[in-house]
């Protein structure tokens, strides 16, 4: 297989495999959190071992082991955009493992205050930011080796 469409499987597979997931995951750790059900404890650990093994699908991923050649700038790239999204991709999935996990404290009543709400929530906000863009980039390096048109 050609080197480049080593890194086109490998960034198909994050974004198909793990990305998607991911969004599945966080819309159903969203509607269990604004779903009113007074007379039933809410438990979140399904969502934190789904985020789990996001984390570990996308740790395992890698670009590094693909022979890059020298000249190949715009492969280079890519590769150096992969790393940086998956960096930024494991905080997210960090960041949303700790949100749930004071979820859990907060309905088993084991001591979430307001100001760990709001250093979480601003944690999951600034990480989500920071993935966004770095997904962006990858995503527009993808589009831009491949040589797909750019919709805008």
């Amino acid at each position: 297989m050609d080197y480049r469409e080593e890194l086109y499987a490998v960034t198909d597979q994050f974004f198909n495999q793990v990305v998607m997931e991911f969004g599945r995951t966080n819309a159903m750790g969203t509607e269990r959190v604004k779903k009113f059900q007074p007379f039933q404890k809410k438990n979140y650990d399904d969502i934190i071992r789904r985020f789990e093994i996001h984390m570990k699908q996308t740790a395992l991923m890698s670009m590094s082991n693909i022979e890059i050649p020298e000249e190949d700038e715009a492969a280079k790239k890519l590769a150096a955009d992969f790393a940086q999204c998956k960096k930024t991709f494991l905080r997210l999935c960090e960041v949303n493992m700790q949100f749930y996990d004071l979820q859990n404290r907060k309905v088993r009543r084991q001591g979430a205050t307001v100001k760990e709400f709001k250093e979480i929530s601003l944690a999951v906000s600034l990480a989500l930011n920071s993935a966004r863009r770095d997904m962006n980039e990858l995503e527009n390096q993808y589009k831009d080796m491949k040589g797909v048109i750019k919709e805008e």
